[in-house]
């Protein structure tokens, strides 16, 4: 299986998050949170934006092929995506976040 999304503006989208938590690897265009959350190799495939959208669909359609012909690389980005899930994960989020909230407010009422 692969998860495709082709979108010219795409903020972070919860559905690459959920592929990404099945085990699927991720061909998506490369913009916005897209470029941070899949790493080619790894999770997926990024396919950068051209003015020329015919290299976008060979791009495309070589990438979705690659994944289809060679299993050793399907099984490698099913590892990764798992992993990713969980580095982006609302949980791991959470636990970066309280530290730098903790010290926002101490510096808050600190000042204060």
């Amino acid at each position: 299986d692969v998860f495709v999304l082709t979108s010219l503006r795409e903020a972070n989208s919860t559905v690459i998050f959920e592929a990404l938590a099945g085990g699927t690897p991720v061909i998506t265009t490369a913009v916005s949170g897209m470029k941070d959350i899949i790493v080619n190799f790894k999770n997926g495939f990024k396919i950068e934006i051209h003015k020329d959208r015919q290299v976008m669909v060979q791009e495309l359609a070589d990438r979705i092929l690659s994944l289809c012909d060679d299993i050793a690389l399907r099984k490698n980005l099913n590892s990764g995506a798992i992993a990713s899930a969980w580095d982006n994960s609302y949980s791991k989020r959470i636990e970066l976040l309280i530290p730098i909230y903790a010290t926002a407010f101490e510096d808050f009422y600190n000042i204060r």
